[in-house]
C-alpha cells in the first residue's frame, strides 16, 4: 500500500505507541512464569501484546504451563494487585509524542485511539500521561467485544473519523506489534510499525516502519 498522498487523520495504539507500558507485562508474566519454573525467552511474551488479557492468561495456563493452573490463577498471578501495574497511571507520554500531537492539532489533524483495552484503561493510561485531551476518537475493546488482531477496533475508529468527513484512504494507523499490524491492515488501513519503545517486535508487515515521532512527522510532511 501506498503512503497516502494526503494525511489528514492519525489513529494510534496505546501501549508502546502513546505510552510505554508493556514492560510492566512482559516483566510481570516473566516473574508469573519463572516461579513456575518456566524460563520464557521473549518473542514467547510478545505475542501476547495488544490481545487481551483473557488470551494472554488462557494461553499462559493451558500452553506455556500445561494446565497446571488455571486461567484465573495465571490472570492473577500476571494482572493483579502488587504486580507493577499500579505505575499504569503514573507513565510519561512517549518521548515525542506531546510534539506530535501539537503539531496535529497546528494542523487540523483528528488524533484517534484503537486499543484492546477498555475504555477505563485509556482513561487511566493516556489521562495519566497528560494527553487524553489530544484525541478526537477513542475505539477500545468495549465498542466491539473482540481484540486485535480483529480489525474491528481499527474499523471502529476509522468510522468515527470517517463521520467528520475524512475518507479511510487519508488515515493511517501508528502500531507496535505484529496483532496491531495486523489488526489495522485488515481495516485497510496504511499501517505504521513504530519501535521507539525499545522492545524488539515482529513489525514487518507494516507499511513503513519509524523509530520516532519526529520520523513520522517527517514522512507526513515530506
Amino acid at each position: 500500500m501506498s503512503f497516502p498522498e494526503q494525511v489528514k487523520a492519525v489513529i494510534f495504539d496505546v501501549d508502546g505507541v502513546v505510552v510505554n507500558s508493556e514492560l510492566i507485562f512482559l516483566n510481570s508474566a516473566t516473574r508469573y512464569l519463572e516461579r513456575h519454573g518456566v524460563h520464557p525467552k521473549l518473542p514467547q511474551l510478545t505475542r501476547f501484546l495488544g490481545k487481551s488479557e483473557a488470551y494472554a492468561a488462557m494461553t499462559v495456563a493451558n500452553e506455556m504451563l500445561e494446565g497446571r493452573v488455571t486461567p484465573e490463577e495465571a490472570r492473577e498471578g500476571i494482572y493483579g494487585e502488587g504486580r507493577g501495574y499500579e505505575e499504569l497511571g503514573h507513565l510519561d507520554p512517549m518521548p515525542g509524542l506531546p510534539e506530535f500531537l501539537s503539531w496535529m492539532r497546528r494542523n487540523d489533524m483528528p488524533a484517534a485511539i484503537a486499543t484492546s483495552g477498555t475504555a477505563a484503561r485509556v482513561d487511566l493510561v493516556v489521562g495519566g500521561a497528560g494527553c487524553l485531551d489530544a484525541f478526537d476518537v477513542i475505539a477500545t475493546v468495549d465498542d466491539t467485544g473482540v481484540c486485535k488482531p480483529d480489525p474491528a477496533i481499527f474499523n471502529v475508529a476509522a468510522e468515527r473519523l470517517e463521520q467528520q468527513g475524512i475518507a479511510r484512504s487519508h488515515m493511517i494507523a501508528v502500531e507496535d506489534s505484529a496483532n496491531g499490524i495486523a489488526s489495522a491492515k485488515g481495516a485497510g488501513l496504511y499501517t505504521v510499525g513504530f519501535t521507539g519503545s525499545g522492545i524488539p517486535q515482529d513489525v514487518s508487515q507494516a507499511d513503513v516502519v519509524v523509530a520516532s515521532f519526529a520520523e513520522l512527522q517527517a514522512l507526513i510532511e515530506r
